[in-house]
C-alpha cells in the first residue's frame, strides 16, 4: 500500500522493477563474482566495476531475449548461462 501511488497497476509495476534491480545486484554478487571487491588500487576497482557492469548488461540482454522468444518455458536462466559458459573459440593458422 502507498499513500502516493493510487493506481494498483502502477504500484505493481514499481514493485516488479524493484525486484528486477535486486535480482541484478544478486547476479552481480553471485553469478558475476562481485561479492568481494578486493583490488590493489582505485584504478583496478574502476576497471573491475566497469567489466562487471558490461557483464550485467549482457546478462540482462540474455534474459530479455529469453523472455521475448518464450524460452523460459523450456529452460532456466542458469541452464542457458551454463550453455554459454561452454562456448570456446579455437583458432588454427592457415
Amino acid at each position: 500500500m502507498s499513500n502516493s501511488i493510487k493506481d494498483p497497476f502502477a504500484s505493481l509495476d514499481i514493485y516488479r522493477s524493484k525486484a528486477l534491480v535486486e535480482k541484478a545486484f544478486g547476479n552481480l554478487k553471485e553469478r558475476l563474482n562481485m561479492h568481494t571487491t578486493t583490488v590493489s588500487s582505485d584504478i583496478n576497482l574502476e576497471g573491475k566495476l566497469f567489466v562487471q557492469f558490461i557483464a550485467l548488461i549482457y546478462l540482462s540482454y540474455v534474459k530479455k531475449m529469453m523472455h521475448d522468444h518464450n524460452l523460459f518455458k523450456n529452460y532456466t536462466m542458469q541452464e542457458i548461462l551454463d550453455e554459454l559458459d561452454m562456448i570456446e573459440c579455437f583458432e588454427q593458422q592457415g
